[in-house]
């Protein structure tokens, strides 16, 4: 649920900010990706694996944290918007993941388990990595638009 909440997220950034549409229309489709792979989870366990450490993590806070990025999403499809605003907040998500360290505390009898939990790890860091210089992107075009502005002049 929280890819797919990302992933409507990043579809609504790709919406309403068109110099960047491509980015995040592709990190949206990714997030899909993401939560196709975790779905096939349920086939594992209706073949009788276990997973490990999954108690470790509170459903509350799970369901809070997706709470914060639906919220996000109304914003950003009705809210001012802006591309420092959206990086921001897809990186704060993306270091969330990773700093939950879901996928280095439940473990499986499965061994697609450890395939997948890999490859989403990587997934991961790599949207850090491309958020990271998003961010740079975005810093740089607001730095072009302020050089358009007028320099006030004492009088």
């Amino acid at each position: 649920s929280m890819e797919e909440a990302a992933s409507g997220l990043y579809s609504a950034y790709s919406e309403r900010l068109t110099g960047s549409r491509d980015f995040w229309a592709k990190l949206a489709a990714e997030e899909l990706q993401h939560a196709t792979l975790l779905k096939g989870m349920y086939k594992i366990l209706d073949q009788g694996r276990v997973f490990r450490n999954v108690e470790r993590f509170n459903r509350k806070d799970i369901e809070a944290d997706i709470r914060v990025i639906l919220n996000a999403e109304f914003v950003a499809r009705h809210g001012k918007l802006s591309p420092h605003d959206a990086v921001n907040t897809a990186l704060r998500i993306e270091r969330a993941i990773t700093e939950n360290g879901f996928y280095a505390t439940v473990t499986s009898d499965a061994p697609e388990f450890a395939v997948i939990a890999t490859r989403l790890v990587g997934c991961t860091k790599e949207h850090l990595r491309r958020l990271d210089q998003e961010a740079g992107r975005s810093i740089d075009l607001g730095a072009e638009a302020q050089d358009d502005v007028p320099i006030p002049r004492k009088r």
